[in-house]
């Protein structure tokens, strides 16, 4: 094979990497950015659940969110809910919020009793999320 033929196909794969670049930064530019934090005290609606977050309580054993929550009549509304803390994801291990229901009430949720002094709580209804920084200081 010729060197101006290797050259010729050396310039081709070039093009084509640079072109693919191009296309992945183009894709990524046009994605929509991450949902900030919902803050504490507001009322937010995720999917078809409307939630308060009030406060964060923790104890040697649990961690016990107080939460306003309406909106949807559903019997295991926790599940709904995952605290993150240190790369571990904690489903809920108690509460008084299931059933849920449409008329807003008070209620908590508890999870497993964490180090740290903040943790994020997330909720998820469908294919939307909201997050809520908890500071537990």
């Amino acid at each position: 094979m010729k060197t101006r033929t290797l050259l010729l196909l050396s310039l081709a794969c070039a093009v084509a990497i640079l072109g693919a670049g191009v296309g992945l930064m183009w894709r990524l530019g046009g994605s929509t950015d991450a949902e900030p934090t919902a803050p504490i005290g507001q009322m937010v609606t995720v999917g078809d659940l409307e939630i308060q977050v009030s406060s964060a309580t923790l104890t040697p054993v649990t961690l016990s969110i107080t939460m306003i929550l309406g909106g949807v009549d559903d019997a295991d509304v926790t599940s709904s809910f995952t605290l993150l803390r240190g790369g571990q994801s904690l489903l809920a291990s108690g509460g008084d919020c299931d059933p849920s229901t449409v008329i807003a009430r008070d209620c908590t949720i508890e999870f497993p009793a964490i180090d740290g002094d903040s943790a994020v709580l997330v909720a998820r209804r469908g294919e939307e999320l909201r997050r809520w920084v908890l500071p537990l200081g």
